[in-house]
């Protein structure tokens, strides 16, 4: 029983703080803490009061050895010596507050001076000493609670022994024949009004298996909010059901059991006991309702919920229709000392019930706690489980031994505070648990737009199925918190309410709606501001999609945009939280004066990357040749460009090395190309067939990419071995190397089908020749007698491809640095 007389001294706690608060009470607090500020503030007396206080210390180890070696009268007079030698030491430290004290200073002054000292010192040692005396209140306390149930117990057998010795005046007066018949017809309108409800509920069970039916089949769907919906239809039915018995129970008591046309006292009572404990009833059907599982809020087998509904019918029966019904009516018709054993008793008999089965089961629903912590999805939800798992059946002993105390000893007083604090936190934290339920049901299923929304508010879709479920998180979060403070002040454990009044706690939740406000804002203007970007951007919505140039200052507009408006948020959440933001401002202009010094490559590439963007001189898509690597421009910022070359590598290049930018994106480009033919081959046919081929391509699929007709600037070279013919085509920008591709292949198959020789590196054997034109001649010696030898393959130089352009693609363009990009000629 050592847990008894523990719960017993908490439940003395409240006395304990209510007693300190009468003894802090005594002395003028606002004048204590006014005249402490003005002591910090001056460092002579600032220094007085460290030294008071260390020597207040040193008594107090003094003080706390020398009671530890007497007993408890002579640890009095140790606390009363405390007391003059603390009176001393005051004294002293007002002396030093004086003799320290500047010269120029009034002695009014030094005299508040040394009374703010005395008057802190005088605070210090109450603390100290009311925080050592906390060990012997409890010890205290405790023996006093068990003395009063003692007492009480004693009270009660005298009482039943004095009804049994006829010492009991009111007892002997009772008229036993009346008394019967009062009881039979009590027992008739209980036993009436009970069977006619279990009749009722007995009638609707189709009804709440067809609803449950209904529940069920729609799970996969939206199980929460169909069981929600199931829950409510089945206890709005249990309450009319309940309406209905209530009124058959008025019918019979006025009109056919007892005295016709009025209600008896008892009935009334029984009236009173039975809306009140069916009520609870169905609150607790609610959470274990019985062989319909569809229709309960908590998921366990219908073993379990049938065996807790049970356990708590029967607690608040006996708790319910005791109190209410056989008490008041043992007190009136019999004997109120006999109402008081009865009372005693039945307290007795509702804890002993309650701890039996609080200790039998306390393995079982650790184990299901545990189980429902594991299957839980929420973290917050999952970790309140697994703490409260092991601790359960602590908690339940605590709060039953606090009931049959308060029930012992005022129970007329603190019983129904206890009764509604139960069940005003039990709706609480179910109310809680079920909104966390939602939210977290809301938080694990995503936002679908329309096909016509997503189209017409790009991206929107993807952010809110972000920024929601986070924000429903910290809503979550907050709710949980201020369940805890309502349950705290419930119990009147700390008074919230006084608190909120307060100027501190004001000033707190003040400054707490203005940064969630203030960060909200700041979220839903960002959000807009990226949506209407996007939605300028995308080219479904509105004239088409923008030009690059475009795309690539919107960027770096939303990058700038995201830094203002962040920025000013976190500024003004400095400002509502109390932090003065002028120094910050000032730190962080001379930040910049020093970044702005030692960063300078930064500096540079950051203004570069400006009159980059003002000229126009990359976009986002463009393919160029920054610092001698060429590729695809896929990422322009305000510092650097990020290009993807040929092989697939992302170069990322500041601003401040590129000396100069070639983009082949910029109005129009140029497939030039030139092609040889051999020295024997007529020139004019040569042309006439490039001619040729760029008429069929024009006729493809390449016209739109062609802007004139093709261009044959002649004979550019007489190489060594071939006739250089150039050609230039004008197409649009990027499309150079698609065009000149196409141009290559029916070149080939032009000449091929005139008979144009396009030349190759070969090597050809010269013996000379004589001035008249006679050659020398060749000895060649045949050997008939030698077997022939084996054929030798000849193997020839494979042919130079002809000269061809970049292709649009990367894979196909030329590597970085590894030569000139194409220029116009």
């Amino acid at each position: 029983m050592r847990w008894l007389v523990l719960v017993l001294g908490l439940l003395m706690a409240p006395l304990w703080a209510a007693d300190g608060g009468k003894a802090g009470g005594k002395t003028d607090e606002a004048t204590a803490w006014a005249a402490l500020a003005d002591v910090l503030e001056n460092p002579a007396q600032r220094k007085a009061l460290v030294a008071e206080l260390r020597r207040l210390e040193a008594a107090g180890k003094a003080a706390g050895k020398e009671q530890a070696a007497t007993t408890a009268a002579q640890a009095g007079d140790a606390a009363a010596s405390a007391d003059t030698a603390a009176s001393g030491e005051t004294t002293e430290g007002q002396e030093a507050v004086a003799a320290e004290a500047p010269a120029g200073e009034k002695k009014d002054e030094v005299q508040a001076e040394a009374a703010a000292l005395q008057s802190v010192a005088e605070n210090a040692r109450a603390a100290v000493v009311s925080a050592a005396a906390w060990p012997k209140k409890v010890a205290e306390a405790g023996v006093q609670v068990l003395r009063e149930v003692g007492s009480r117990f004693a009270e009660s057998w005298d009482a039943l022994v004095g009804a049994f010795s006829g010492r009991d005046l009111m007892l002997q007066a009772v008229n036993w024949q009346v008394l019967q018949q009062t009881a039979l017809n009590l027992a008739l309108l209980v036993a009436a009004t009970l069977s006619f409800l279990w009749g009722l509920h007995r009638a609707t069970r189709g009804a709440k298996a067809r609803l449950q039916g209904w529940v069920l089949q729609g799970a996969q769907l939206s199980p929460l909010s169909r069981r929600l919906l199931g829950v409510g239809m089945a206890a709005l039915c249990d309450a009319l059901l309940l309406l209905f018995a209530y009124v058959f129970a008025n019918v019979l008591a006025v009109f056919v059991v007892g005295e016709t046309g009025a209600l008896s006292t008892q009935a009334a009572f029984f009236m009173r006991a039975f809306v009140a404990v069916e009520a609870l009833r169905i609150g607790v059907r609610l959470v274990f309702y019985p062989r319909f599982p569809g229709l309960r809020l908590l998921t366990c087998t219908d073993k379990a919920a049938a065996y807790w509904n049970r356990w708590f019918a029967t607690l608040l029966q006996l708790l319910g229709y005791g109190y209410l019904v056989v008490f008041p009516l043992i007190r009136i018709f019999l004997s109120p000392s006999l109402g008081l054993v009865f009372s005693a008793l039945l307290a007795l008999s509702a804890f002993v019930y309650g701890m039996v089965v609080v200790i039998r089961q306390r393995t079982a629903v650790r184990l299901a706690l545990r189980q429902a912590a594991d299957a839980s999805g929420s973290a917050i939800f999952s970790g309140t489980l697994r703490v409260f798992a092991p601790l359960w059946h602590w908690l339940a002993i605590a709060y039953f031994s606090m009931l049959l105390v308060l029930t012992l000893l005022s129970g007329e007083k603190s019983l129904p505070f206890v009764l509604r604090g139960t069940l005003y936190s039990l709706a609480l934290v179910g109310g809680a648990l079920l909104a966390s339920m939602l939210l977290s049901q809301r938080i694990g299923r995503p936002i679908r737009f329309s096909p016509d929304t997503a189209r017409r508010l790009p991206g929107l879709e993807k952010r809110l199925n972000f920024y929601v479920p986070l924000g429903l998180r910290l809503v979550r979060i907050v709710m949980l918190w201020l369940v805890f403070f309502e349950l705290l002040a419930t119990w009147h454990v700390v008074d919230v309410s006084a608190w909120e009044r307060s100027a501190l706690g004001h000033a707190l939740l003040a400054r707490f709606s203005n940064v969630c406000l203030i960060l909200a804002v700041a979220l839903a203007v960002w959000l807009v501001s990226l949506v209407l970007i996007e939605r300028y951007l995308s080219p479904e919505v509105g004239s088409g999609a923008p030009g690059v140039r475009t795309q690539t200052l919107l960027s770096l507009f939303r990058s700038g945009w995201a830094v203002v408006i962040f920025a000013s948020a976190a500024l003004m959440v400095l400002t509502e939280v109390g932090i003065n933001i002028g120094p910050l401002l000032a730190g962080a202009g001379v930040f910049g004066l020093a970044v702005g010094f030692g960063a300078q490559t930064l500096v540079k590439d950051v203004i570069t990357g400006i009159f980059f963007q003002i000229e126009n001189a990359i976009n986002t898509g463009d393919i160029v040749t920054v610092d001698g690597i060429t590729g695809r421009a896929e990422q322009v910022g305000i510092r650097s460009v990020g290009i993807r070359d040929s092989s697939g590598t992302y170069h990322l290049i500041p601003f401040s090395n590129v000396t100069r930018v070639s983009n082949y994106m910029r109005g129009h480009a140029n497939h030039i190309a030139e092609y040889g033919v051999a020295y024997r081959e007529n020139v004019d046919e040569a042309m006439e067939q490039l001619r040729a081929a760029f008429n069929e391509l024009v006729k493809g699929e390449m016209k739109r990419y062609i802007l004139e007709p093709i261009n044959i600037q002649g004979v550019s070279q007489l190489a060594d071995s071939a006739v250089m013919l150039r050609v230039s085509i004008k197409t649009t920008p990027g499309d150079q190397w698609t065009v000149g591709r196409a141009y290559n292949r029916l070149v080939k198959m032009y000449f091929d089908a005139a008979g144009i020789e396009m030349p190759y590196p070969h090597m050809e054997i010269y013996f000379g020749q004589d001035k008249d034109g006679s050659a020398p001649p060749l000895h060649v010696r045949y050997r008939a007698e030698e077997k022939a030898a084996p054929a030798v393959p000849v193997v020839e130089k494979a042919a130079a491809p002809s000269p061809v352009s970049k292709p649009d693609d990367l894979s196909n363009l030329p590597d970085s640095g590894a030569g000139d990009a194409p220029t116009s000629p």
